[in-house]
């Protein structure tokens, strides 16, 4: 029974591939109207052969409304004309995570035009809407739910309307005038356990020296002073408010804002072994390539070449999987650093686009976050990274970079450079090494869907 339903189903594929194909061209029969026209065919070419006048009839009347349908169509480009339409994602697009599409379209001229039908696509979707009827000077608003696959900038591919009116079997299309919002998409944002995050700061001696005095001022003094709360266990006994606790008769505890943490300079380094398009088209050969599915059947252990075959997608893959890994921990760093600890970071980026900024700041604000999450979403990661530019601007910059985290999908020796010309610590992030990073970093990034 599975099997069936599940021929079912790619059968239904089929069909529904073969309509988006056909709604594709300029004027063309739908999927339904194809089958109509061959069936109708069949039929009278039966009832003229057998001699059988009513189904040469019936035959006959299905073949004047696929006529009739075809005339309508090819003389309703002028109503299509009057179309045109607007699209752009509603709020903050992230790589994985849903979102809202909002496709305005709007009827300028004065005639109604029936039996639409929408043909969007993107980068990450498509979606064929129908529509009944847009009346004349209306302007319907169409929302779908996209998860983008990829970030950077969104590709929206041309809208193409068609109509079918008045029977829905053959249908003419267009390709309706638009505009776009440009809508970068930013990188996921992982799950990151500041616990254990500071845990794996503390590491290095110098970052333990800057927590160490950061501690023993806030034993001291532990911060502003704001309120009053109960007891919680775990609380000081020298954060006790007797008076209140007298008065109320529970045990009463002074209540302190923390601190912001300190300020942190995160580098990030794009590297590839290979230029990306090598690697993706390489990747895809060997997805194409038809494995050895009856050996592998007749043998419990795999054949050396499909061995061999898996080892060259890992090497294709991993490295691409391990940019997009790093990429989302440095936006997941940025956004918890600045928009829940409220401190301020410095971005570095070592990649291949020499026409974006370098190094970047961002303070506690999501006006401040934004254009650091946007360079991160526009990394470009090439085989030889250029360093330099960076290293000129950390060696000018006025103020204290703090702790010094470089983010890497390998293990890289810039660590090395950085701590030598800079003469400060620099703690290396191998996104390769997950039994280190999965201890306080989890994300779904991938490059590959």
């Amino acid at each position: 029974m599975s099997q069936r339903t599940s021929q079912i189903d790619k059968l239904g594929i089929a069909w529904k591939n073969w309509d988006n194909w056909l709604l594709g061209h300029a004027w063309a029969p739908s999927a339904e109207g194809s089958l109509w026209f061959v069936l109708s065919f069949i039929i009278m070419v039966q009832g003229l052969v057998r001699g059988f006048n009513l189904v040469t009839f019936v035959a006959t009347f299905l073949l004047s409304m696929w006529l009739l349908n075809m005339l309508v169509t090819v003389f309703s480009k002028r109503r299509l004309k009057q179309l045109k339409a607007r699209r752009r994602f509603v709020g903050t697009a992230h790589v994985g995570t849903p979102v809202v599409s909002s496709l305005e379209i709007e009827n300028h001229g004065l005639s109604r035009v029936s039996g639409l039908h929408l043909l969007d696509e993107g980068s990450g979707h498509q979606n064929v809407i129908g529509l009944s009827h847009l009346d004349p000077h209306q302007t319907l608003e169409l929302t779908r739910q996209i998860v983008p696959l990829r970030r950077g900038w969104y590709e929206w591919k041309p809208l193409r309307v068609a109509t079918g009116y008045p029977f829905g079997l053959c249908r003419r299309s267009i390709i309706c005038p638009t505009v776009e919002r440009e809508t970068l998409v930013l990188p996921l944002l992982g799950q990151l356990d500041h616990q254990q995050f500071q845990k794996w700061l503390r590491a290095s001696r110098r970052a333990a020296a800057l927590q160490t005095r950061a501690r023993s001022r806030r034993t001291a003094a532990p911060a502003d002073f704001y309120g009053i709360r109960s007891y919680r266990p775990g609380d000081s006994a020298r954060w006790i408010h007797w008076r209140t606790t007298a008065r109320v008769g529970t045990p009463m505890v002074r209540e302190f804002e923390e601190p912001p943490e300190q300020h942190i300079t995160i580098i990030l380094e794009a590297w590839l072994p290979d230029t990306e398009e090598t690697l993706r088209k390489n990747w895809n050969e060997l997805v194409l390539e038809l494995p050895l599915r009856q050996a592998q059947l007749q043998s419990k252990n795999p054949l050396p070449s499909e061995l061999k075959r898996e080892e060259k997608l890992k090497a294709c893959v991993d490295p691409l999987n391990h940019i997009e890994q790093a990429v989302s921990l440095a936006c997941t760093l940025c956004h918890t650093w600045t928009r829940k600890l409220g401190s301020t970071i410095s971005l570095g980026i070592v990649d291949g686009a020499s026409s974006l900024p370098v190094l970047l700041e961002s303070g506690p604000t999501l006006k401040q976050l934004t254009p650091v999450m946007e360079r991160l979403a526009q990394v470009t990661a090439v085989p030889s990274p250029d360093a330099a530019p960076l290293m000129r601007l950390l060696q000018n910059q006025s103020q204290d970079p703090g702790t010094i985290i470089l983010i890497a999908p390998y293990a890289s020796p810039l660590a090395q450079t950085l701590q030598h010309n800079l003469a400060r610590t620099v703690q290396l992030l191998d996104v390769s090494n997950k039994l280190s990073l999965q201890r306080f970093f989890a994300s779904q990034a991938c490059a590959v869907r």
